[in-house]
């Protein structure tokens, strides 16, 4: 089964160096700043975007596990083959990250569509995560049951760009659904099957000039799960895909389309043969 969701290189140093809050500076109770009693830490909004790679549970007969990050604004959304995690992701004061995350097993789903819904298991992590590079992250880790792993992921870089409605509006596609997009970035969409009829609809924002991401808010109805009006986010991701993630309350909103290609009627001189309805 393959969920392979197909962020930003992050400078740390005038955040890890010299210029930290005075509540974060290393003090002791005597007064040395050469000793750390409590480090609060340094919460980075910015550090945003894609990270890919892999995880690997020896135990886990279906290791290695596609995996990908996806953060924002001090969240993160981690989606892999077999399980999705949502939390928070703050930078510490000694140049790692930490991953504070609830794990969320998958309630529905849809490999074909790649749509994905997930639940909530109360199971809490925390991950120390090391920065190599500033586009590299590895991490160890352990869950309560004893299940042990690491990752290892690469930022991809598609952060750097611009995203507005105009690259957005436009016919997007998955097997079995349609999503359409107009120029003020109203959508209605659907995942028609035989046994399914799942109707969603929503608008997306441009509330971050010069960031490649759009603010979504997306209502599904007649769905086999999250049925409800939710708040999240929208993306392009490095293979013009458009994938939206979203949370409401408990559950996790993982969907993903492709652009739609329109052929152009023979014998009419374009100079190509085929063009996008995304408006790129």
């Amino acid at each position: 089964m393959k969920k392979a969701f197909p962020f930003i290189a992050v400078v740390l140093a005038t955040l890890l160096t010299g210029c930290e809050p005075e509540q974060n500076q290393r003090k002791s109770s005597g007064g040395s700043d050469n000793v750390v009693d409590d480090i609060e830490p340094i919460i980075v909004p910015m550090f945003e975007g894609f990270w890919d790679g892999e995880t690997v549970e020896p135990n886990n007969v279906a290791s290695p596990l596609t995996t990908r990050l996806y953060m924002q604004d001090g969240e993160v959304f981690v989606l892999r083959d077999d399980q999705a995690m949502y939390g928070d992701v703050e930078v510490m004061p000694d140049g790692r990250l930490e991953l504070d995350v609830d794990i969320f097993p998958f309630l529905d789903e849809d490999d074909s569509n790649q749509a994905y819904v997930a639940q909530n298991s109360n199971v809490s992590l925390q991950i120390p995560v090391l920065i190599l590079q500033d586009d590299r992250l590895v991490a160890n880790y352990l869950l309560p049951d004893g299940t042990y792993g690491d990752f290892e992921v690469m930022a991809d870089g598609v952060m750097d760009d611009d995203l507005d409605i105009d690259d957005v509006a436009g016919d997007w596609q998955s097997v079995d659904g349609e999503l359409f997009v107009n120029d003020s970035g109203v959508f209605i969409g659907n995942i028609h099957t035989a046994t399914i009829g799942c109707q969603f609809e929503g608008f997306l924002i441009d509330a971050n000039p010069g960031r490649a991401i759009l603010d979504l808010e997306i209502t599904r109805q007649n769905c086999v799960s999250f049925n409800v009006t939710a708040e999240g986010y929208a993306v392009i991701d490095s293979e013009g895909h458009l994938e939206f993630y979203a949370r409401e309350n408990l559950q996790l909103l993982f969907m993903k389309f492709e652009p739609v290609i329109a052929t152009i009627p023979t014998g009419t001189d374009t100079g190509t043969s085929t063009s996008t309805g995304t408006g790129t």
